[in-house]
């Protein structure tokens, strides 16, 4: 191995990070890096004395890098981004720290003209480097004379504040998204699933709102990809427009100050609540026993779980007050408000929760009261994420097998052929189990003359018996604080949604409980059924 092949793998790893250091964008970190790594092959350092090898190594990635630089500018398509080479003069001398700096200081430049708006960007092209007076670009553009200095002046002084700022990366953040109401699209026109859209929404949350410029110089990117997600995000009324030129948000986005004060609220709020729902559902058990559901001689701890979760699904779900929201009208033809906050994972990076609070956030939500059904029977499953999170729906292809198990439960059932199979489904998915052979449904399995009687017990009575006990509904205490919480310049209509939307947090219970230790965690057999049931409805 010759030392320049030996000095390549040792330094390696360093050229590397240097590259990405300078570039940020992964093709251009491994093209700058093998641009380095290939002048070091062609040095002739056997015939070199060279006291210190990390400081030469370093002085070829600055030259090299300078010479990246002035490649990448020749390859760029002028028609679209402003030239720079009659705004700052690179030197071409041997003066290495002064040609690199001046390199980024070019490149710099660059981007911040990419940032600029589409008229401001086009005005900047016509004169620096079409070299075109102010009657010619006014007359390509239909604008007065007047105009084009005023816009040349105003973009001169805002590259320099630009220039003179500080850099910063700007960090992308995931938005879980879901809706109130209904949409033909289930992506949302790129508000469920598209980063750039959700960061555009981010950004312009603000009272004054922001020109396409800003957006874009505070993502860090070239304003034609802001300018391409306006008119759709306009059509949605996920934006509105603020005085001229300037961009809004219309929704409330809930972040992570948001969420460290909703957690705190529920965990002042809800320890009380959920031990008074256990002491009650636990002293109503046998009453709920009584009523001869299928499951109803299951294990004690396994149906608290269920029951006491479908009981605060239910309290939750009725408020003290009416929800006055309006539905927004959108422009893919739907109709829904849009509830929109960081995910966990971004709300845990930023850092701002005890680990108390932190363990709080990932297990008190989960997918709440989802459910299913074929008209006659009703699936309905909640997922603690304490017992593994979200789990798949029982297929709409399989609810129909449902009326025949509960037929195959009841004394002198004769299974058939068929049933057979039907059996061995609900077995597999730990839905029932065959003993003594007969078959045993695993979860609570209701008439509809059972579920009635179930709902009537916990309204007539639960509810009123503990009312006493929990005093205000939470519901009340949450409306006040997220009102504190809402930006002012929102509308009236999207306050009434967030202040009144349902206070609903059924799983929260049972962690709490499970924390107090007044229920054990299900077995894994149980956890992949817990807190799910099924019923039949009045034909």
């Amino acid at each position: 191995m010759n030392i320049n092949e030996r000095l390549i793998r040792e330094y390696a790893k360093k050229i590397s990070g240097f590259a990405w250091s300078k570039t940020r964008h992964p093709q251009d970190a491994e093209d700058l890096a093998q641009d380095i790594m290939l002048v070091l092959c062609e040095h002739d350092f056997a015939s070199k004395s060279i006291q210190n090898m990390d400081a030469y190594i370093y002085q070829v990635c600055r030259y090299t890098y300078a010479n990246f630089v002035r490649g990448r500018v020749k390859e760029r398509d002028h028609t679209t981004m402003a030239t720079t080479e009659q705004m700052v003069a690179i030197p071409s001398d041997e003066d290495i720290p002064t040609e690199v700096a001046n390199a980024e200081l070019y490149a710099r430049l660059r981007r911040e003209v990419a940032y600029l708006g589409k008229m401001r960007r086009l005005i900047t092209v016509m004169t620096y480097y079409e070299g075109k007076n102010s009657r010619e670009i006014g007359k390509a553009l239909g604008i007065s004379e007047a105009t084009v200095r005023w816009y040349l002046s105003d973009t001169q002084k805002k590259l320099k504040e630009r220039m003179d700022m500080k850099e910063s990366i700007y960090t992308p953040k995931h938005l879980n998204v879901y809706i109130s109401g209904y949409s033909p699209d289930l992506n949302l026109r790129g508000l469920r699933d598209d980063l750039l859209t959700q960061n555009i929404c981010l950004v312009c949350a603000c009272k004054q709102g922001m020109t396409v410029n800003e957006i874009a110089a505070a993502m860090n990117m070239s304003a034609v990809f802001v300018e391409d997600k306006i008119p759709a995000m306009l059509d949605m009324i996920y934006l509105e427009e603020v005085g001229k030129n300037r961009y809004r948000t219309t929704f409330f986005i809930q972040d992570s100050t948001y969420e460290l004060e909703k957690i705190r609220y529920q965990v002042k709020t809800l320890p009380r609540i959920s031990r008074i729902f256990y002491e009650k559902i636990k002293s109503k058990l046998p009453v709920i026993r009584e009523i001869g559901f299928d499951g109803c001689d299951l294990d004690e701890n396994f149906l608290l779980w269920y029951f006491i979760t479908f009981a605060a699904h239910i309290y939750e779900c009725h408020p003290p007050f009416d929800n006055k929201y309006e539905q927004t009208m959108r422009g893919d033809g739907g109709s829904f408000a849009i509830d929109a906050a960081y995910s966990d994972a971004e709300l845990l990076r930023e850092g701002k929760f005890s680990p108390e609070e932190a363990d709080y956030l990932t297990h008190y939500r989960g997918m709440s009261g989802k459910h299913n059904g074929n008209g006659r029977i009703t699936i309905q499953q909640f997922d603690p994420p304490v017992c593994g999170g979200d789990r798949p729906m029982i297929p709409m292809g399989d609810i129909g097998y449902w009326e025949r198990l509960h037929e195959l439960t009841r004394e002198g059932a004769f299974p058939t052929e068929p049933d057979k199979d039907i059996i061995a489904y609900a077995v597999r998915e730990s839905y029932a189990e065959m003993k003594d052979g007969k078959l045993r449904l695993m979860i609570p399995y209701f008439t509809a003359d059972q579920i009635d009687r179930l709902y009537k017990l916990l309204r007539e009575t639960v509810f009123e018996e503990i009312a006493p006990a929990v005093g205000d509904h939470p519901a009340v205490g949450y409306a006040e604080l997220v009102t504190s919480l809402i930006p002012d310049y929102l509308s009236d209509n999207e306050k009434e949604f967030h202040a009144h939307h349902r206070f609903y947090q059924p799983n929260a219970y049972t962690y709490l409980l499970l924390k107090e230790g007044l229920l054990t965690m299900p077995t894994d057999a149980e956890q992949k059924r817990i807190c799910t049931a099924v019923w039949q409805n009045h034909q």
